[in-house]
């Protein structure tokens, strides 16, 4: 009796292994999902550092805002070449109204503007600074002007001014990384001193 073999694969020839066809194709699906994983990568970082340079920038006017109102006093935020300063507007401009340099080391019984409370103590003024990331370029563009004024330098300086009864110029601030391929743009409220528009490309 002849006990040949049964197996559904006898008469198919087997073999292994990939064409060369075959690798070069799955080579190349590889590369397009790698580079478009690593580009997702690069826009999401430059989108989530100008988004946090703005949220930022925003959360200083609002606070300037809110202390003018409290304190009954004008505040200012002064943009220089990569920070911005909180500070009482008293401190940062002279009596022609042009930005000069605060004075720090003066007690708080010989600044002027501040509320006394009941204990008769001035409060001490409010004070804060942000730092923008390395290699960011801050620009400020005021209300009624086409042209931005950018902090690339320690000349450049300007002085934001918000008033005790709520009220701030309405101006424009640009931020840039990448040598300005990434930007983001906001448009603040003069009553509010919130973001009412903005607009960005990250890249």
């Amino acid at each position: 009796m002849d006990c040949g073999d049964s197996s559904p694969f006898a008469g198919r020839r087997l073999h292994g292994g990939f064409t060369l066809l075959e690798i070069v194709i799955v080579i190349a699906i590889i590369a397009v999902f790698a580079g478009g994983a690593i580009g997702a990568m690069v826009y999401n970082a430059s989108s989530r550092q100008l988004r946090r340079a703005g949220g930022e920038i925003e959360s200083m006017a609002k606070r300037a805002r809110a202390v003018a109102i409290l304190r009954q006093t004008p505040y200012a935020l002064v943009f220089f070449n990569g920070r911005i300063d909180l500070a009482p507007l008293a401190e940062v401009t002279d009596d022609d109204g042009e930005y000069s340099e605060p004075e720090r080391t003066a007690s708080a019984d010989e600044r002027d503007g501040d509320p006394t409370i009941s204990s008769g103590r001035q409060l001490a003024p409010v004070h804060a600074e942000f730092v923008v990331d390395d290699g960011m370029t801050l620009g400020v563009r005021r209300w009624g002007s086409a042209d931005w004024v950018v902090f690339d330098d320690e000349r450049h300086r300007m002085v934001w001014r918000f008033d005790p009864n709520g009220l701030c110029e309405p101006i424009s601030v640009r931020m840039e990384i990448d040598d300005g391929e990434s930007w983001l743009e906001q448009d603040y409220h003069p009553l509010t001193a919130a973001v009412r528009d903005y607009s960005m490309e990250a890249k």
